[in-house]
């Protein structure tokens, strides 16, 4: 299972995040831009930007005093978890056999990602 951890040194310390996928960590960190916006706004009075790697980077190319980095991990699921995911997957593949309602495509969704875990794993579930 890949997880992308990233990490923000601020002069107040240093903040960890954590995400499945890298647009989801750049959310997060996104997240803490946004939030601290007002001290670089207070300096330069830029316009912040709408997409979250655009906020990233106009914020710390404005602070030099905080910066951010990432990186990608390769972790192996516990066989605890392997074996909840397998039949969480297959409850969720029996409760979305032949339902239209609203919530199909989030349990599609999450389905497909549990496919996904298990596939790097080198577990198939039957079909």
């Amino acid at each position: 299972m890949k997880v992308y951890v990233g990490c923000i040194d601020h002069r107040y310390g240093r903040n960890w995040y954590v995400a499945a996928t890298e647009k989801e960590l750049l959310a997060l960190v996104a997240a803490f831009c946004r939030e601290w916006w007002h001290e670089i706004a207070a300096a330069d009075r830029p316009a912040m930007p709408e997409s979250d790697q655009a906020v990233v980077k106009q914020y710390f190319d404005t602070r030099g005093d905080e910066r951010w980095e990432y990186g990608c991990e390769d972790l192996p699921l516990p066989a605890a978890v392997i074996k909840a995911l397998m039949i969480s997957t297959t409850q969720l593949k029996d409760l979305a056999n032949g339902w239209d309602g609203e919530l199909h495509e989030p349990l599609a969704t999450t389905i497909k990602r549990n496919e996904e875990l298990l596939k790097e794993e080198g577990v198939r579930l039957d079909e």
